[in-house]
């Protein structure tokens, strides 16, 4: 049996997100952010089959152009692409250390400041290695910049590291073929990634609050006693599904495209690098979504924080205008999954399907933009480069 990676995730969400369903009808409600809030099941229902419609649709469109992928020649990066790779990943990753900013969940960014700030704005070395370290020929270099990165995401208290790291190495190395053995190897690691999955999420709770590697080592002992793997479960399944912050936004549809309306908070095609810099040149400023819902619905005034309404969000409020994402995914979706089908290869299209379901899913539009434009550029140059070659 083989293992898709995309096929892989769009299943993840579909069971979180119905057990969160399950989960909330009995309670009569679910806990978001902290905070328990009554939601009606019919609300939870409508929420959730907005999100299996959403799915459906990355699904079909995978599927469509996955023909047109295998025709293509793949893509590969030689030794030379690797090194320079690791050479980005470890500079970057040595900016933040020595700088102190880029950390989860703070209020520091890397903008603003020296030349190097400027040059890590541009050039995204999260981003450059997902798409890039997937083509690079090498398995060592391909290994090597993954610790790398591992490592630079655990000091910045991501740790959403593993999960990306997972998927990449699915994705390298597709048609992932499931024998015996090897899903015992799964299920073993599966088993030891759990069990230190306390230690996982309180590490990055760690980072984010500023403490140093010898803080977070000196506290280890001290953590055998916080342990609570039914709570670990439930934080990671809570990770995956955000059906009660849609069903929020449903049930409160009508206010909420009041206040769009008002300019509460901008529309998802401001989100991006490209538009960031465009109304930082005009002296403008851009409020998400996800920090609006955090003040209206949870109270907070001037968040530090954002939650995530996810695509269905949107299509939960917008009525008429809801022709706009629509627009949006036809011009920054399903243009782009075409380009990359025929020009970058099955490879491409697999990683960019599962990363526009990850981004887009969770209502990450900045991240999803600043992705495509990269993927599709890097497609770009390098079919280019290969063109003129021959």
């Amino acid at each position: 049996m083989k293992v898709n990676p995309f096929y892989l995730l769009l299943v993840l969400y579909v069971i979180s997100n119905f057990w969160a369903v399950i989960k909330g009808s009995v309670d009569g409600g679910l806990m978001l952010e902290g905070e328990f809030f009554k939601i009606n099941p019919s609300s939870l229902f409508v929420a959730f089959l907005i999100q299996c419609s959403i799915l459906l649709l990355f699904y079909i469109c995978y599927k469509i152009l996955y023909r047109t992928s295998i025709k293509k020649v793949p893509i590969e990066l030689n030794d030379r692409s690797g090194c320079f790779l690791l050479f980005l990943q470890v500079a970057f990753m040595a900016f933040n250390v020595h700088e102190g900013i880029n950390i989860a969940g703070a209020g520091t960014t890397i903008e603003g400041g020296s030349v190097l700030n400027y040059l890590f704005v541009i050039l995204q070395p999260d981003l450059i290695f997902t798409i890039v370290s997937i083509l690079l020929v090498s398995n060592k270099l391909f290994f090597l910049n993954v610790i790398v990165f591992f490592v630079s995401m655990f000091l910045r208290g991501w740790m959403g590291g593993v999960f990306i790291v997972f998927f990449l190495v699915l994705v390298r190395f597709y048609p992932v073929r499931l024998s015996t053995r090897s899903a015992l190897t799964i299920l073993f690691s599966f088993i030891i990634l759990m069990a230190l999955m306390p230690y996982i999420i309180y590490a990055k709770w760690s980072m984010r609050s500023g403490d140093g590697l010898l803080d977070f080592y000196l506290m280890l002992p001290n953590i055998l006693d916080l342990i609570d793997y039914n709570s670990t479960i439930d934080y990671l399944l809570n990770r995956f599904q955000h059906v009660g912050h849609v069903a929020i936004i449903y049930e409160d549809s009508s206010n909420v495209f009041n206040f769009y309306q008002l300019g509460k908070f901008d529309s998802f095609w401001l989100d991006g690098l490209p538009q960031y810099i465009f109304m930082k040149l005009f002296g403008l400023d851009f409020y998400r979504l996800n920090s609006f819902m955090v003040e209206y619905f949870f109270g907070v005034s001037n968040p530090t924080w954002n939650t995530n309404p996810g695509l269905a969000g949107w299509f939960a409020f917008l009525q008429e205008k809801i022709i706009y994402v629509f627009l949006y995914l036809i011009f920054c979706f399903l243009l782009p999954l075409y380009f990359i089908a025929k020009f970058g290869g099955a490879k491409l299209l697999l990683l960019f399907s599962c990363f526009a379901v990850l981004y887009l899913f969770h209502g990450w539009f900045g991240a999803y933009f600043n992705f495509m434009i990269y993927c599709v550029f890097i497609v770009f140059i390098l079919t280019s480069k290969l063109q003129n070659s021959k």
